[in-house]
């Protein structure tokens, strides 16, 4: 049955400021206009008013220090508070992976340039796709060299998305989009489905043994491609550390930067602090199905997390793991996290293979 179309309340939207006078630097202190925050605050209000969004909330951080955090709330938010409301970050966990992806390196535990087979053995004999031919039957080769895990980090190893991606990114659909499709889960609103297929994978390790078994887009390190491919890193990274995904996140990241408790996956549906998720504009629908529940408890376990998707958590969280990469690795505490060099290279070079993709694609 189809969601009802739902709107916001007028009476029932107002805007939060989040920062404490008190607290809050002079925006002009780290080269921000008070006036142009000011107008912010507008903008804000009025994607919420006019129906654009549901409800928002935005962070402005310069050189350590938090300058703006606003809210503006609406019926919509189901009652759910702001200051402590839990998102679903989606595919923000890719952001995660790599940050643990670059921590394992510098702790000697992988190589960012060893293939993939390295370290799963179902990758060894992968093909990349060159079409179908008359009879429809798959045309493929051998790649030129293995995918990395630095394919994986950049997009630029030809894993697929499915359909949909493909659909979206304007690249056309090849069988390979299909594949996934057939193989990973195109279940839509047939969660149970979902769940059921999960289990029997296996979690995270029949996933991307799954994802071995379709072909390549391309050839390794030719193209970029937005994919599921960080998922392969976080698998490579429970072999290398003998730990959950979920686990090395929290060691390594979560509990230094001290956002370990609010940082999570497989989040119960019924859990207060949980936003819901809308499609639309100004007559807005509940999501359902995969889009509400693939986050949740509904088919992860407690320790699951994929390295493509699936991470929870508050804004101020998330914040403080983009404000230690523009901190160069270094932790509001002076913790160092990442070295300096893993951070100019991870967030200050471009290592696509020339034309590979514009900053607008990417």
């Amino acid at each position: 049955m189809a969601s009802p179309e739902l709107s916001a309340e007028p009476s029932s939207i107002k805007l939060i400021n989040m920062l404490e006078s008190t607290e809050a630097p002079l925006p002009e202190s780290v080269g921000f206009s008070s006036s142009g925050l000011e107008r912010l605050s507008e903008v804000l209000g009025g994607l919420v008013s006019n129906g654009n969004l549901p409800f928002v909330r935005m962070l402005v951080a310069r050189k350590g220090r938090l300058v703006f955090d606003q809210a503006v709330t609406s019926s919509l938010a189901r009652g759910v508070e702001m200051q402590s409301a839990v998102y679903r970050f989606y595919s923000l966990t890719k952001i995660v992976t790599a940050v643990a992806a670059c921590k394992a390196m510098e702790l000697g535990l992988l190589e960012l340039d060893h293939p993939i087979s390295r370290y799963i053995p179902s990758w060894k004999h992968v093909k990349v796709l060159l079409g179908r031919n008359q009879f429809g039957e798959l045309e493929l080769e051998k790649p030129d060299r293995e995918p990395t895990i630095r394919d994986c980090l950049m997009h630029t190893a030809g894993i697929s998305y499915g359909v949909m991606m493909a659909k979206y990114s304007g690249s056309g659909v090849d069988a390979a989009d299909e594949m996934f499709d057939a193989q990973n889960m195109a279940y839509d609103d047939n969660i149970d489905a979902l769940e059921k297929l999960m289990s029997e994978a296996g979690g995270l390790e029949g996933y991307v043994n799954m994802l071995a078994q379709i072909p390549l887009k391309f050839q390794p390190g030719t193209n970029y491609y937005y994919s599921a491919a960080p998922a392969v890193v976080g698998r490579v990274l429970e072999i290398v550390s003998g730990q959950k995904c979920m686990d090395f996140f929290r060691e390594h990241l979560f509990k230094p930067l001290g956002i370990e408790k609010d940082m999570m996956t497989a989040v119960p549906l019924s859990n207060e602090r949980l936003l819901p998720v809308y499609s639309g504009r100004g007559e807005f629908k509940e999501a359902s199905g995969f889009d509400a529940c693939h986050t949740c408890k509904k088919y992860l376990s407690n320790e699951d997390v994929y390295g493509d998707d699936s991470l929870c958590g508050t804004a101020e969280a998330f914040m403080k793991i983009m404000m230690m990469l523009g901190a160069s690795g270094v932790a509001s505490d002076g913790t160092i996290i990442l070295q300096s060099l893993t951070v100019q290279s991870m967030c200050h070079t471009n290592h696509l293979p020339n034309g590979a993709c514009s900053l607008s694609q990417a």
